[in-house]
């Protein structure tokens, strides 16, 4: 059984980052010996139990509450992966789902309109594409080929984006206090 990922919230509970069930119960044990280094659970996932070797049953941890502080970087960096996140892994032209692969990053003003290149590489031009509207639109801008972006690329906010989710994962049912909806 494939066993799900643990939300850690900050101490001021918003989402900081997603980790693995496993990492999750070693950082529960570790915060019951040493409290300012672990995490304390506050809910774990109903029916997704671990069995240990003599038998012993324990849940599985939904979603935690680090120790400490942790202080939030002032820019997300502008990834494929981030921008799947962002984009809630659709095609900002057609509203495809895409795969991680099956993904390409867009520049909304094409880069050979820049004077230099690296310019053209920030949150408000880039969006996720299939590679059919990619390739359609070209080295054209949207309105050069016929299509409208659905919706407007902004640099996502710090304190609600959080790291570590595979951007083509559902946000499980318990998590649905602490984070924003994700289709």
């Amino acid at each position: 059984m494939k066993h799900k990922p643990c939300l850690i919230l900050n101490q001021d509970y918003t989402p900081l980052t997603v980790i693995s069930w496993k990492r999750a119960m070693r950082l529960e044990c570790i915060g019951q010996i040493i409290p300012e280094e672990g995490i304390r659970v506050i809910d774990y996932y109903e029916n997704d139990v671990i069995v240990s070797a003599s038998g012993q049953e324990f849940l599985v941890p939904a979603v935690a509450v680090s120790n400490r502080y942790v202080k939030r970087r002032k820019k997300i960096p502008l990834k494929k992966r981030n921008l799947l996140i962002r984009d809630s892994r659709s095609c900002q032209y057609c509203g495809e789902e895409l795969s991680p692969k099956g993904a390409t990053i867009d520049h909304v003003k094409p880069r050979c309109k820049f004077k230099v290149k690296s310019h053209a590489h920030t949150w408000e031009n880039t969006v996720i594409a299939c590679y059919s509207c990619n390739s359609k639109k070209d080295n054209k801008t949207p309105e050069q080929a016929g299509m409208k972006l659905l919706t407007v690329p902004r640099e996502p906010d710090p304190n609600t984006f959080y790291s570590g989710m595979s951007p083509w994962m559902k946000s499980p049912e318990e998590w649905k206090d602490y984070v924003r909806a994700r289709v």
